[in-house]
Protein backbone atom coordinates (compact mmCIF):
# COMPACT_ATOMS: atom_id res chain seq x y z
CA UNK A 1 0.00 0.00 0.00
CA UNK A 2 1.53 3.28 -1.15
CA UNK A 3 0.40 5.31 1.86
CA UNK A 4 2.02 2.96 4.38
CA UNK A 5 5.24 2.79 2.34
CA UNK A 6 5.33 6.59 2.18
CA UNK A 7 4.76 6.86 5.93
CA UNK A 8 7.54 4.35 6.67
CA UNK A 9 9.92 6.16 4.31
CA UNK A 10 9.26 9.58 5.87
CA UNK A 11 9.51 8.19 9.40
CA UNK A 12 12.88 6.59 8.62
CA UNK A 13 14.39 9.42 6.56
CA UNK A 14 13.03 12.80 7.69
CA UNK A 15 14.77 14.37 10.65
CA UNK A 16 15.82 17.81 11.76
CA UNK A 17 18.66 18.79 14.07
CA UNK A 18 17.45 19.99 17.49
CA UNK A 19 14.02 18.35 17.10
CA UNK A 20 12.90 14.92 18.22
CA UNK A 21 9.91 14.60 15.91
CA UNK A 22 7.60 11.62 16.31
CA UNK A 23 5.52 10.39 13.35
CA UNK A 24 2.11 8.74 13.50
CA UNK A 25 -0.26 7.29 10.93
CA UNK A 26 -3.87 8.37 11.43
CA UNK A 27 -3.71 9.38 15.09
CA UNK A 28 -1.29 9.99 17.94
CA UNK A 29 -1.64 8.90 21.56
CA UNK A 30 -2.78 11.64 23.93
CA UNK A 31 0.48 11.40 25.88
CA UNK A 32 2.64 12.21 22.82
CA UNK A 33 5.24 14.88 23.45
CA UNK A 34 5.39 17.68 20.91
CA UNK A 35 6.46 18.36 18.22
CA UNK A 36 4.91 15.51 16.30
CA UNK A 37 3.44 14.85 12.87
CA UNK A 38 0.34 12.84 12.02
CA UNK A 39 -0.15 11.62 8.45
CA UNK A 40 -3.77 11.26 7.28
CA UNK A 41 -4.64 9.73 3.90
CA UNK A 42 -7.63 11.88 2.89
CA UNK A 43 -8.43 10.23 -0.43
CA UNK A 44 -6.97 7.34 -2.37
CA UNK A 45 -7.67 6.33 -5.96
CA UNK A 46 -6.32 3.14 -7.54
CA UNK A 47 -6.96 4.15 -11.14
CA UNK A 48 -4.08 2.97 -13.28
CA UNK A 49 -1.51 5.56 -14.26
CA UNK A 50 0.39 3.27 -16.65
CA UNK A 51 -1.56 1.91 -19.63
CA UNK A 52 -0.65 -1.76 -19.24
CA UNK A 53 -1.38 -1.94 -15.49
CA UNK A 54 -4.59 -2.95 -13.70
CA UNK A 55 -6.89 -0.68 -11.69
CA UNK A 56 -5.83 -2.40 -8.47
CA UNK A 57 -3.92 0.26 -6.49
CA UNK A 58 -0.53 -0.72 -7.88
CA UNK A 59 -0.87 2.67 -9.58
CA UNK A 60 -2.92 5.55 -8.35
CA UNK A 61 -3.27 8.87 -6.69
CA UNK A 62 -3.18 9.63 -2.98
CA UNK A 63 -4.24 12.89 -1.33
CA UNK A 64 -2.47 13.13 2.03
CA UNK A 65 -2.53 15.61 4.90
CA UNK A 66 0.36 16.05 7.30
CA UNK A 67 -0.63 17.69 10.59
CA UNK A 68 2.26 19.18 12.52
CA UNK A 69 1.63 19.83 16.22
CA UNK A 70 3.73 21.85 18.62
CA UNK A 71 3.74 24.61 21.21
CA UNK A 72 5.90 27.14 19.38
CA UNK A 73 4.56 28.60 16.11
CA UNK A 74 7.97 29.38 14.67
CA UNK A 75 9.18 25.83 15.30
CA UNK A 76 6.20 24.18 13.64
CA UNK A 77 6.38 26.56 10.68
CA UNK A 78 10.04 25.62 10.27
CA UNK A 79 9.20 21.90 10.50
CA UNK A 80 6.40 22.40 7.96
CA UNK A 81 8.71 24.14 5.49
CA UNK A 82 11.38 21.46 5.83
CA UNK A 83 8.82 18.64 5.48
CA UNK A 84 7.35 20.29 2.39
CA UNK A 85 10.83 20.55 0.84
CA UNK A 86 11.57 16.91 1.71
CA UNK A 87 8.29 15.71 0.16
CA UNK A 88 8.76 17.81 -2.99
CA UNK A 89 12.07 16.05 -3.68
CA UNK A 90 10.68 12.51 -3.46
CA UNK A 91 10.70 10.52 -6.66
CA UNK A 92 11.25 6.93 -5.49
CA UNK A 93 10.32 5.17 -2.26
CA UNK A 94 10.54 1.39 -1.73
CA UNK A 95 8.36 -0.36 -4.34
CA UNK A 96 6.97 2.89 -5.83
CA UNK A 97 7.92 5.61 -8.28
CA UNK A 98 6.28 8.97 -7.66
CA UNK A 99 5.19 10.40 -11.00
CA UNK A 100 3.69 13.67 -9.73
CA UNK A 101 3.90 15.28 -6.30
CA UNK A 102 1.77 18.40 -6.00
CA UNK A 103 1.48 20.79 -3.08
CA UNK A 104 -2.25 21.31 -2.54
CA UNK A 105 -2.69 23.59 0.42
CA UNK A 106 -2.00 24.28 4.03
CA UNK A 107 -3.60 25.88 7.04
CA UNK A 108 -2.64 26.60 10.59
CA UNK A 109 -4.41 27.19 13.81
CA UNK A 110 -4.72 26.62 17.49
CA UNK A 111 -6.36 23.53 18.93
CA UNK A 112 -8.44 24.58 21.91
CA UNK A 113 -8.68 21.19 23.58
CA UNK A 114 -4.93 20.56 23.87
CA UNK A 115 -3.32 23.99 23.79
CA UNK A 116 -1.15 22.86 20.87
CA UNK A 117 -0.65 24.85 17.73
CA UNK A 118 -1.31 23.11 14.43
CA UNK A 119 0.01 23.54 10.92
CA UNK A 120 -1.19 21.31 8.11
CA UNK A 121 0.31 20.49 4.76
CA UNK A 122 -1.50 18.57 2.02
CA UNK A 123 -0.03 16.98 -1.09
CA UNK A 124 -1.30 14.78 -3.89
CA UNK A 125 1.00 11.96 -4.97
CA UNK A 126 0.54 10.17 -8.29
CA UNK A 127 2.46 6.90 -8.22
CA UNK A 128 3.16 3.58 -9.91
CA UNK A 129 4.90 0.44 -8.70
CA UNK A 130 8.47 -0.30 -9.63
CA UNK A 131 8.66 -3.56 -11.55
Amino acid sequence: MFEKELFNYIKANFSLDNFNIKFYFGEAPESTKQPYIVMYPLDIDGTKQVLCNENNYTDGESYIQFSIYGLDSSNILYIKKELDTFLALLDIIPNYRILLDNHEGARGGFTENTGLKLETLTRTFTYTTIN
